[in-house]
């Protein structure tokens, strides 16, 4: 798992997703509701980068190559949320990407591209997360 490059974004946005919900139908209260996780699900992130050089264009160029397009999750490093206008509690710092997209990339003159990056969340980071979610599914199967 590659860390995405340390660059500072000059936009930031962020879509926090759905929470995993199922509805079904009751006989007297309309559709009932059944919330299964905590954790919000299809987090979106879309970075833009304006007139950075090719050199750094590079780096998110064979980021994208070395995590085999959006097939591996990846961490984000902390400049990215530098100057961000919403808590930790609502975007969790710590959770896996994956590409939505390739990379878009306009160039400008000479030497000069802006990026811009679609990312969504593959969910939470923390191994004690995922120790906690193996063993739940241990128990609702009766292993």
């Amino acid at each position: 798992m590659a860390q995405f490059p340390e660059l500072e974004p000059n936009t930031r946005s962020y879509d926090f997703g759905l929470f995993s919900l199922t509805e079904e139908p009751s006989l007297s209260a309309g559709i009932v509701r059944f919330r299964h996780s905590v954790m919000p699900q299809s987090c979106r992130l879309v970075l833009g980068y304006n007139a950075i050089t090719d050199a750094q264009a590079t780096l998110v160029r064979n980021h994208y190559q070395g995590q085999a397009g959006s097939f591996l999750s990846f961490s984000l490093p902390s400049i990215i949320w530098e100057g961000h206008t919403f808590s930790g509690n609502v975007a969790p710092y710590d959770m896996l990407w994956r590409y939505a997209e390739t990379p878009v990339e306009e160039h400008l003159q000479i030497g000069h591209v802006n990026v811009t990056v679609s990312l969504i969340s593959d969910g939470a980071a923390d191994p004690d997360f995922e120790v906690a979610a193996s063993i739940a599914a241990g128990i609702a199967t009766g292993a």
